[in-house]
């Protein structure tokens, strides 16, 4: 990514994926908590654990350095290609990742955004 483009969903995806990679930083309970557990805003420097859904809005703040994650294009493009893939996985028993990510585990849910960032466009 050169600095005069902008991030794509498959950067957001893959930044997305980078923040939940580690077993401490997924919380499926909660868009993004503190290190005493208490829920946050994904943008907040204090949050160290992020649901997958929570992990994709802060890698939006991050890339476009905004708070307002859902003003950004690739943001629903990003969203739209995980949702997809989620219900091809599931044969469409989980429509969204919100519902996948509380009912999975972990390492599907990295599955899921691998398969997602694979099918985006470089």
């Amino acid at each position: 990514m050169t600095p005069s483009t902008a991030p794509t969903a498959r950067d957001v995806l893959a930044a997305a994926r980078e923040i939940v990679a580690a077993p401490d930083a997924w919380n499926p309970r909660n868009r993004a908590v503190d290190a005493a557990g208490i829920p946050v805003h994904p943008a907040d420097p204090a949050a160290c654990a992020f649901s997958t859904p929570g992990a994709i809005d802060a890698a939006v703040c991050r890339l476009f350095d905004t708070r307002d994650y859902a003003a950004q294009p690739a943001w629903n493009e990003a969203l739209d290609a995980i949702d997809a893939t989620v219900a091809s996985l599931t044969d469409c028993y989980h429509r969204r990742l919100a519902t996948y990510d509380r009912d999975s585990d972990r390492d599907a849910v990295l599955h899921a955004l691998d398969i997602a960032i694979s099918d985006l466009p470089r």
